[in-house]
């Protein structure tokens, strides 16, 4: 599943790395600057060679940080240059050497000494960085109401389909009963026990006649007894604002479909005398093969209610998973009353469906 595009890239083409004459500080330097980007939980991209060159690929993000660009090729100047003239926001360090149109200088740089790194190098870019946070943040398709240190969102996307994932990072103050281990351990960053919250993610963008499920046992948001989901409408697409109790360290998914999906439908067929073929179709509504893809838990029983080797879980990929079932000998016989069985759940809806053969 592809990445949906942040609004912000970090760029590290290897010459600063490499012809910067800084060694191993490059690599101190440009990791905070990381972690300064990351404390505010806006999703971003990291570029390397292949793709800093490409000036149509800059252009498309809101915002570059490139740090320590002390030494910078022809090729990804130009390219830079490009994405600045059509309104990228280039933001350089204390050691960049070239300057761009719409270009942010932060007063960074490096101190010798491991406690002065976040400070001088990360906080100045947080800063200003923080300052723009809802800007940015209205450029995403999808957050939630905990990003930054206590939660995260990710979105994925695939043939149509959006995953958008919230991760709960809440963790217990040391004060809180956060255990043994935190009465030595004060960083805030370093808390292993986690606690429980509410989360409210905002989904955008929605298509008109769309569906949202919460993948493994969630089922369809807009059918929640408990919880609250409530989308407003815009035109054709709606702003979906999906709110829930997570439990400690607990992630969900959230699937958006383009249509609703139908139950699974099973069938079975003879491959050979000893293996029968266990067929599953995920449609759409409309009856179309479901797009991207689907994990579907299966559960095959012998007439004497053994659960089989063949049980698990699978993919179904455009809407369509085969499953052989091989019987060994002294495999028990279906019969008037007996037969083998495969139930059938879909992950994504939570509906299931049996089969007897």
């Amino acid at each position: 599943l592809k990445n949906v595009r942040a609004p912000v890239a970090i760029l590290e083409p290897s010459e600063p790395d490499f012809a910067g004459g800084h060694g191993w500080i490059h690599w101190h330097f440009v990791r905070a600057m990381r972690k300064a980007v990351a404390k505010q939980a806006i999703p971003f991209d990291v570029i390397g060679d292949r793709e800093a060159g490409d000036a149509s690929v800059l252009s498309k993000y809101p915002c570059i940080v490139f740090p320590m660009a002390s030494v910078v090729s022809e090729e990804h100047d130009r390219a830079l240059m490009e994405a600045a003239k059509h309104g990228t926001t280039v933001v350089l360090d204390d050691y960049a050497t070239n300057s761009y149109p719409n270009c942010v200088k932060v007063a960074s740089r490096y101190k010798n000494h491991p406690g002065l790194l976040p400070k001088t190098a990360g906080g100045p870019l947080l800063d200003w960085y923080t300052n723009r946070i809802d800007e940015l943040r209205a450029k995403l398709s999808s957050f939630s109401s905990c990003d930054g240190g206590e939660g995260y969102t990710f979105e994925k996307e695939d043939n149509g389909v959006r995953y958008v994932m919230v991760v709960n990072n809440k963790r217990k103050a040391r004060e809180e009963g956060g255990g043994v281990l935190l009465t030595f351990c004060t960083n805030a960053w370093y808390r292993p026990y986690c606690a429980p919250q509410h989360i409210t993610t905002t989904i955008r963008n929605v298509p008109e006649g769309a569906a949202i499920y919460e993948f493994n046992g969630g089922g369809k948001v807009e059918e929640w007894k408990s919880g609250k989901a409530e989308g407003r409408k815009s035109g054709k697409v709606e702003e979906w604002k999906i709110g829930r109790d997570f439990a400690a360290a607990k992630a969900v998914v959230y699937c958006v479909y383009p249509e609703p999906l139908r139950a699974p439908e099973l069938s079975v067929s003879r491959l050979t005398s000893s293996v029968l073929n266990l067929s599953v179709k995920i449609l759409t509504k409309s009856g179309k093969p479901a797009p991207s893809r689907t994990v579907l838990r299966v559960k095959v029983t012998d007439p004497e209610g053994r659960v089989t080797d063949e049980s698990g879980d699978y993919e179904a990929v455009g809407g369509r998973c085969e499953i052989p079932i091989r019987f060994a000998d002294g495999d028990p016989e279906s019969g008037l009353f007996s037969k083998w069985k495969a139930e059938v759940t879909d992950l994504v809806t939570g509906e299931s469906e049996t089969v007897r053969f």
